[in-house]
């Protein structure tokens, strides 16, 4: 089986994309990178939870 990967000019155009989204609005841009490292923390957060009450349930 092979992995299907992007061309490097698919990647390079998502890359020049969001580049033009930061300088055309760079408030929208820090709060949608400020909303994805919450969802990701909060994420994490709660898998951290869950473990811990995994493990202690086993003791």
């Amino acid at each position: 089986m092979s992995s299907v990967k992007a061309p490097p000019v698919v990647i390079l155009g998502i890359i020049a994309l969001f580049l033009y989204w930061v300088v055309q609005d760079p408030v929208g841009a820090a709060a949608m990178i400020h909303g994805v490292f919450d969802w990701l923390l909060g994420f994490l957060q709660l898998m951290a939870e869950r473990i811990v009450q995994f493990l202690s349930a086993l003791t």
